[in-house]
């Protein structure tokens, strides 16, 4: 009995030193996660980047053709899509053309759709001796169906681009063609007044100089579209907020009502398990929000989101609660951020939100 008193005195001993010396060893702790941040004012959207082709009747943009492609049963064939960029005078590359000569299309339809008027191809809007074929990515919807090109890049303010490009029907049967494809249609070249023998390429514009006002084609670029900051980014670690910028506001993420902005713009329509119940988080199964590439589209229905007016708000925010006569977001909407005659150096003085962005890419 001696013998088994003392053995368990000693494994008691032997437990509370053990328990004591685990007490006293550090208890590792999970790493602290740190988010990148950047971020984004409303005027810095992705300009010249991304370009609609036509302006089909809608009830989003200010202009539309005339008489314009009926998306019903006309649909641009992606794979006939060329975009060309007048060249400055240097090497020749293996994707130069010759003379391309190019015209504003109000018609949408070029001078080969029905009901096109008849078109002066004497006078150019520019022309020029040497083009650069020029890649570019497609900007789909979640249908699959074709919104509008990607540059990949921002496009310089002076640059110049045209385009050709075929529509067909449903079945994919060819209706007409807008522009001349340089290789194809030798046979539909034109001469110029005053340039002698030379046949020129007849293209439609896409982006004029920004100094050399061009309405049209002003309206092709989608500016609903902002860079991120960041790509790859893991989606288990990504936060956004829209803050107001006015002097005096208290700098949170709401409207007057406490109204989330992110619900406002329509960017928070769900919560996390995917029910129609906004909870205060952008939505991560948002379709315009590519974490891949960093980048984030607003609605399609919020061509210009920080001048949409009441309608487009309150629809989104779909709160008996909000408010639009003289609150913050109704006294500082900024149209000089989407007219064709406010030069962009002047945009900043327009910006009166901000976007701000929390990110880990899954690089790290």
């Amino acid at each position: 009995m001696i013998f088994v008193r003392n053995l368990l005195t000693l494994l008691s001993v032997l437990i509370v030193v053990f328990l004591s010396a685990c007490s006293e060893e550090d208890v590792t702790q999970p790493p602290e996660i740190i988010l990148d941040e950047h971020s984004v004012l409303a005027h810095e959207y992705l300009n010249h980047r991304f370009f609609k082709l036509d302006l089909p009747a809608n009830s989003f943009s200010p202009l539309h053709d005339t008489p314009g492609r009926n998306t019903n049963s006309q649909f641009i064939e992606v794979e006939s899509i060329r975009v060309f960029q007048l060249a400055e005078p240097g090497l020749a590359q293996p994707q130069d053309v010759p003379r391309i000569a190019v015209y504003q299309d109000s018609t949408g339809v070029f001078w080969d759709g029905a009901n096109s008027p008849d078109a002066n191809f004497s006078e150019p809007y520019i022309y020029g001796p040497v083009w650069r074929q020029v890649d570019f990515e497609l900007l789909l919807n979640v249908m699959g169906d074709f919104i509008a090109i990607d540059m990949g890049q921002e496009m310089s303010d002076e640059s110049v681009l045209a385009v050709t490009y075929q529509v067909v029907d449903s079945g994919n049967n060819f209706l007409f063609k807008v522009g001349d494809r340089p290789g194809f249609d030798e046979d539909s070249r034109i001469q110029l007044p005053n340039e002698g023998d030379d046949l020129y390429y007849r293209l439609k514009l896409l982006k004029a100089p920004v100094n050399q006002i061009e309405v049209r084609s002003f309206y092709y670029v989608l500016r609903n579209i902002y860079s991120i900051g960041f790509q790859n980014i893991d989606s288990d670690y990504f936060e956004m907020n829209i803050f107001p910028m006015g002097p005096g506001l208290p700098g949170i993420a709401t409207d007057e009502q406490g109204i989330s902005y992110l619900r406002i713009f329509g960017l928070d329509q769900t919560d996390n398990l995917d029910l129609p119940e906004p909870d205060g988080l952008v939505d991560l199964n948002y379709s315009g929000l590519d974490l891949a590439r960093g980048l984030l589209k607003y609605p399609l229905d919020f061509p210009h989101p920080f001048s949409a007016g009441e309608q487009a708000y309150t629809s989104h925010a779909d709160d008996p609660n909000f408010v639009w006569d003289e609150t913050y977001l109704q006294l500082y909407q900024s149209p000089q951020l989407y007219d064709p005659w406010v030069n962009p150096t002047e945009y900043a003085s327009y910006s009166f939100f901000r976007m701000e962005f929390k990110a880990r890419t899954s690089s790290e």
